[in-house]
């Protein structure tokens, strides 16, 4: 619960991430909860499914950190302002935006949470609908207001 509770505070990519494995990692072991046949392999499921969203995440804040210079929002946007947007940029906060849209479960990213939520229990399931599918929404929105609009300015006329 303390990484939902500092997520929305957030102006650092660090402090982004710490965040979203820290309720992934809360995720994991409700997945795994209960002692059934299932429970085991969905909690492995969102595990392995889920770590390879991290390494696009990852990937995409390298991207961004090795072309801006700075961890921090408002010192990334500072630095896309003064030197353009590369193509660094857009590729790093592309795959942002591509493992942020994994972690809420959006298509086409949907395939895998009829194979974790069939191994739940309904009180976990209800559980991961609001806070962690509200947690990556919370990031999204932070990535989109500090960065995206940044980017590129005529994303909100598309929206």
């Amino acid at each position: 619960m303390f990484f939902m509770i500092v997520l929305p505070s957030s102006g650092n990519l660090v402090i982004l991430y710490i965040c979203l494995e820290g309720v992934a990692l809360m995720a994991y072991m409700l997945a795994a909860s209960e002692k059934t046949g299932n429970s085991g392999e969905a909690g492995m499921k969102y595990f392995l499914q889920s770590s390879v969203v991290t390494a696009f995440l990852l990937m995409g804040m390298s991207y961004l950190f090795t072309s801006t210079h700075q961890f921090s929002f408002s010192g990334m946007v500072v630095q896309i302002y003064e030197g353009g947007a590369s193509e660094q940029v857009l590729v790093g906060v592309t795959m942002l935006v591509v493992a942020l849209l994994f972690k809420v479960g959006s298509f086409p990213a949907s395939f895998w949470k009829p194979d974790v939520y069939q191994g739940t229990p309904l009180l976990i399931i209800n559980f991961f609908a609001v806070t962690i599918t509200g947690s990556a929404f919370i990031a999204m929105f932070l990535v989109y207001k500090s960065l995206l609009l940044v980017v590129w300015p005529n994303f909100d006329m598309v929206v």
